[in-house]
């Protein structure tokens, strides 16, 4: 007995240890392939106009001290600039979005602008993901099959934006079909991260990041399935919140994959300013907005602070170490605040948490991924696919073809297996809520795990990087994505907060304390201060 529980301590022990160093030499080998490719550097920021709230702008157009048509402007000038290095564009609205701003201004010039309460953003431009319709704009989702479609009416996200006064100015790249880390896809190439050209933005929200960071936007929305909003929020030094699952419509949403998988994706906000993030749910929101009690006060003297600062391997972490010193700082910069002390916690479920997500994803009997990336029209054979990518004959990225094979594995077609691993997900359902439900309760952890941002291509030698934020969706918990500052790269650092269902309102109030503290977003070129 003893001897059997020594071999299963060494095989774990093997399999920890040859994952680590594969990693590590991944990294080496793309920081060499990488080491002379030159790094586009984005024109800096000189419009002031680019460096205020959206609610700031809003409040400014309303009292007639500020145009809309000159922050439409601003804004346009800034994507043209910055776009040609980020690629991170799909389609513009510009001429549009003009004319609505025009008609702001008219609105306000006659006394005949509406409330704030009303509409908070009025005359603020915003960019939205290429999954969200924006009518008679491209909602591809990055996918060869759906070349030219275009959203044939507004998502009611994005209606409800309208609403509140806010004008749609240009669409975001994402990686095709959303099934990436990464945000590359054949229809519209490679989105580069603002802080490194060489490195990803990340998936799939990576445009709307990419747009966020580099100061061509300054809110935007996004979706989120398996971490899509705060891998990329994370990777681009920006703010991207989670909401509970429910409380935001998919209404208008491409592809509509059906309630199986679709109940783990909500549309989310993403910004520059921790200060917006409330304001922008509220209109997301739309009549589900009382649901959160988003203005109830948050008491940080009773939040209870939990985190997390491993990856709950037995015996080699794989968490670089800045992204743990991230938590420690954001958890020394809260404890004075909170009468409670501070409480460190595990869970053993994290490092099979993308396997646990797509064994509870399959588990509703969606459309196999081999179906989907195929528009329904075939079903791909991933192996047939490599081969003919090999050859340049694919229409797909290696990305999709990867997680269409990965399906194929035991985990997700062994019914014995998926229901173990679902079994698994739901017992750390359990453990969360557990958590959570302790008052008012936040958990502070990484959104992602090593070498991110990475490299372009670097994210398919680390899949379980989204090991930190997919269980998260599973439990259909509240999570926001908070910058905290720049390594000694100049790349972004950052949290993740989350909290129990319908208490969105403590994760914004946690990031907008990081924000006073540690300053938020900061510009690319910016001095680094870690």
């Amino acid at each position: 007995m003893i001897l059997c529980s020594l071999k299963t301590e060494l095989l774990v022990l093997v399999r920890e240890l040859a994952v680590f160093l594969f990693i590590r030499l991944a990294d080496l080998l793309f920081t060499l392939w990488f080491w002379r490719t030159p790094k586009a550097k984005l024109p800096e920021v000189t419009d002031p106009l680019l460096l205020e709230p959206a609610t700031l702008v809003a409040s400014r157009i309303r009292a007639g001290k500020l145009k809309s048509a000159d922050v439409v402007r601003a804004y346009v000038k800034r994507l043209e600039e910055v776009n040609p290095a980020l690629n991170a564009v799909t389609d513009t609205r510009y001429e549009e979005a003009l004319t609505e701003a025009q008609e702001v201004d008219r609105q306000v010039a006659e006394g005949a602008a509406a409330s704030e309460r009303d509409q908070p953003l009025l005359g603020v431009p915003f960019t939205v993901k290429n999954t969200i319709g924006v009518r008679g704009c491209v909602q591809d989702c990055g996918s060869f099959y759906s070349k030219g479609r275009r959203a044939p009416e507004d998502a009611q996200v994005v209606a409800l934006m309208r609403k509140a006064g806010a004008i749609p100015v240009a669409i975001s790249s994402v990686p095709e079909l959303c099934l990436s880390l990464e945000c590359n896809s054949v229809l519209h190439g490679t989105t580069c991260n603002p802080y490194d050209s060489n490195r990803s933005p990340g998936g799939s929200s990576g445009g709307e990041a990419s747009l966020l960071g580099a100061a061509a936007s300054v809110i935007g929305l996004g979706t989120d399935l398996a971490g899509s909003i705060r891998h990329p929020a994370g990777n681009c030094g920006v703010f991207g919140h989670k909401p509970t699952h429910g409380i935001v419509s998919r209404n208008g949403l491409y592809p509509d994959r059906g309630e199986a998988v679709g109940k783990f994706s909500t549309p989310g906000p993403m910004c520059r300013y921790a200060d917006d993030l409330l304001p922008m749910l509220r209109v997301m929101a739309g009549e589900n907005a009382p649901r959160l009690a988003l203005d109830s006060p948050v008491d940080l003297k009773k939040l209870k602070v939990f985190y997390l600062v491993e990856d709950g391997n037995k015996y080699i972490g794989r968490l670089q170490k800045k992204f743990s010193q991230a938590v420690l700082d954001a958890v020394a910069c809260l404890e004075p605040l909170c009468e409670a002390r501070p409480r460190q916690v595990s869970f053993e479920e994290l490092p099979r948490a993308s396997r646990i997500w797509m064994a509870t994803v399959r588990s509703g009997a969606p459309p196999p991924f081999a179906e989907v990336i195929k528009n329904y029209t075939d079903k791909l054979n991933p192996l047939t696919e490599l081969a003919l990518k090999l050859v340049g004959r694919s229409h797909h990225t290696v990305a999709a073809i990867v997680v269409a094979l990965r399906e194929r594995e035991k985990d997700f077609t062994d019914p014995a297996r998926v229901a173990d691993l679902t079994a698994q997900g739901q017992r750390f359902v359990r453990k969360l809520e557990e958590l959570l439900q302790e008052g008012d309760a936040v958990l502070v952890m990484p959104a992602a795990g090593f070498g991110t941002p990475g490299y372009h291509g670097q994210w398919l030698t680390n899949m379980d990087n989204v090991n930190y934020t997919c269980l998260f969706n599973t439990a259909m918990v509240p999570a926001t994505a908070c910058p905290l500052y720049l390594d000694k790269k100049g790349l972004p650092v950052g949290v993740q907060v989350v909290a129990a269902r319908y208490k969105d309102r403590l994760c914004l109030a946690v990031a907008r304390e990081l924000a006073s503290k540690f300053g938020g977003w900061r510009a690319p070129g910016t001095r680094t201060s870690a």
